[in-house]
């Protein structure tokens, strides 16, 4: 296990966080239908992007390991482009409500599924009550997202 690229990989985290945070603002804005409940996801994603930028000062002093055998940076980076696409897109022409909920369902998904957060490891209780605050937000995103898409559907 090694820790020298835990910050960069936590920084990835956090621009990742963030930049879901700036593609949910563009919908609050952009689409009238549910603006106040992408305010709130776009909130707590700014608030996750902070929380991850908390946790720098503990991979300085080594408490947080990154294990590259769990996950690699590939796989953020891949992320980290395709949430930039749609930040892009929506910037050109924001899509209506049912596809910004799909969008939304394909990263929040991808979050919870690809456990970016597993690649890095600490016995710090900070690290655990983050990560898992993330993960059970990440779940409510997702499910109320998924409730709206349906319902969008019919």
């Amino acid at each position: 296990m090694s820790d020298n690229n835990t910050p960069s990989v936590l920084l990835m985290l956090a621009e990742n966080e963030f930049n879901i945070g700036t593609l949910y603002t563009q919908y609050a804005k952009k689409i009238n239908d549910k603006n106040v409940l992408w305010d709130l996801y776009a909130h707590d994603e700014f608030k996750h992007s902070k929380w991850v930028r908390s946790l720098d000062e503990l991979a300085e002093k080594g408490l947080i390991k990154y294990n590259p055998k769990r996950i690699n940076k590939n796989a953020i980076k891949t992320m980290a482009n395709f949430i930039r696409d749609l930040n892009y897109q929506a910037s050109v022409k924001c899509p209506g409500t049912l596809k910004a909920l799909s969008n939304a369902v394909s990263i929040e998904t991808s979050l919870l599924e690809r456990k970016f957060f597993e690649a890095l490891e600490s016995d710090s209780d900070k690290f655990t009550e983050i990560v898992s605050a993330i993960h059970s937000e990440t779940e409510k995103h997702l499910l109320e997202i998924l409730h709206l898409f349906k319902k969008y559907q019919k």
